[in-house]
């Protein structure tokens, strides 16, 4: 699909759920690939990884949509979004009702939206929540639901904006901090290879490298203050075992997996991935 229809498409996105009183928030691996153009267009100073030791960004047509806690917690925002999604031409997938919705915007453009939402940590929004694993809506009549990732730690506090892509502008879009990006790719990562799903866990494990080489020292300084803030937390305490079993010396197997993905070079600064990993989660 074209990076046209791509922008078009969060465009019309970022629009109708600011209209919604709700942020426009991309995770995933399109995440990572608005926050990787974001940065290049930013021209920012020295990070932890030189520039020309970094991976080179992929795009996906879905959208890992995001979605506050205070948000799922409101049913008229819900009931809103719902609406706002199917008056652009989105309409639901059969086996994932309410979860995914896909658009059509040519006989191969296609764009999927997939809605998330991060752990509920403010007690107030409790009985107003429905949660039935792995699913997550307001209390009420509402056909639009949203996967629980435990692991979308902090997912309000330091939102990245995103302005520019090529010569593209937008408004009310945003990515989550490194911080919650490098908990949920470790566990996507973890999780994709036990279940033996071997070239899936390599996308996951070059994209905690992609998320590593974006750190300069003042995202560093903020995700190690995050992380040893939730220390106690039981996904930041997991991120760390897989951190130790999968990434502590060069040999273990997210490694490989990154050595053995069709975009690794190199020129990859892999000693530099386990360092900062460990100092950030280990040694926290």
């Amino acid at each position: 699909m074209s990076f046209d229809l791509l922008n078009l498409a969060l465009k019309e996105l970022g629009v109708a759920m600011q209209q919604c009183d709700a942020k426009l928030i991309i995770g995933g691996g399109f995440g990572l690939f608005l926050l990787q153009s974001q940065f290049e267009f930013d021209d920012l100073g020295a990070t932890l990884i030189k520039r020309e030791a970094w991976c080179v960004s992929r795009a996906t047509a879905d959208f890992d949509i995001f979605l506050e806690t205070t948000v799922v917690a409101s049913i008229d925002k819900f009931k809103s979004l719902r609406k706002a999604i199917d008056e652009l031409g989105y309409v639901v997938i059969s086996g994932v009702e309410y979860l995914h919705f896909e658009k059509y915007f040519t006989d191969t453009g296609r764009v999927e939206l997939n809605f998330l939402t991060g752990p509920v940590t403010d007690l107030s929004l409790v009985p107003l929540i429905k949660v039935q694993r792995p699913r997550v809506r307001p209390k009420g009549d509402v056909l639009l639901h949203a996967y629980l990732a435990d692991e979308a730690i902090n997912l309000s506090d330091h939102l990245l904006p995103i302005s520019k892509r090529g010569s593209c502008d937008f408004t009310n879009l945003f990515v989550p901090h490194p911080a919650a990006l490098l908990a949920m790719k470790l566990h996507a990562f973890r999780d994709r290879l036990e279940r033996g799903q071997t070239e899936k866990a390599g996308h996951h494990a070059v994209d905690v490298y992609r998320i590593v080489c974006m750190l300069d020292e003042s995202l560093f300084a903020e995700t190690k203050a995050l992380f040893g803030d939730a220390k106690n937390m039981a996904v930041v305490a997991s991120a760390a075992l897989i951190v130790q079993r999968y990434f502590s010396t060069p040999d273990q197997v997210g490694f490989s997996r990154i050595r053995e993905h069709s975009l690794y070079r190199s020129e990859f600064a892999l000693e530099t991935l386990r360092s900062v990993l460990i100092e950030l989660l280990v040694s926290t």
